[in-house]
């Protein structure tokens, strides 16, 4: 029979732990900040170094958004790396707006939910399911990579075969 922990050693144990994690953090910012690396730190405090080089990157940005030391610290790991989850989500640079004007018909190709009874789905719903893309950061990151190597002769032979206007410049 196991015997019963006595309440207050609950609580000393809790915050043990709670002053460890405090300690580990304020560690963690201090080195980052200092230009250390986190690998030391991730064997002291038993933690995964994928999740500590995330939060290393957390603080960084953090800093580089002009927040010091002691602010990175008194908010706390939530704050930082919530901050930083929704900068790289929605993009971490100034946003601009591109628009085009297109026929309906490729607009509904690429875009509408309602296809035409020759094509099975629109390209933006066949990209999110097949490659994951969420936003149209992604959608135009995934465009851009597949587009940005090809030299000038190919642009010209997959937009002559797509046009018609083959051999025009």
């Amino acid at each position: 029979m196991q015997s019963c922990v006595p309440v207050a050693h609950d609580r000393q144990s809790a915050d043990g732990a709670r002053s460890k994690a405090q300690n580990c953090a304020i560690s963690l910012v201090n080195l980052v900040l200092n230009g250390e690396d986190v690998e030391t730190l991730a064997k002291e405090c038993s933690m995964d170094l994928a999740l500590l080089k995330r939060k290393r990157d957390a603080i960084r940005f953090k800093r580089e958004q002009g927040f010091g030391r002691e602010v990175i610290i008194a908010n706390g790991q939530s704050w930082t790396l919530s901050a930083y989850a929704r900068a790289k989500r929605n993009g971490n640079e100034p946003q601009r707006v591109l628009r085009w004007r297109v026929s309906r018909r490729l607009a509904d190709a690429i875009q509408s939910s309602e296809t035409s009874p020759d094509q099975e789905e629109a390209l933006v719903s066949r990209l999110v399911r097949v490659c994951g893309l969420k936003t149209s950061e992604d959608f135009w990151e995934f465009i851009n990579s597949v587009f940005a190597d090809w030299s000038d002769a190919d642009l010209l032979h997959h937009a002559g075969e797509a046009t018609g206007k083959r051999g025009k410049r």
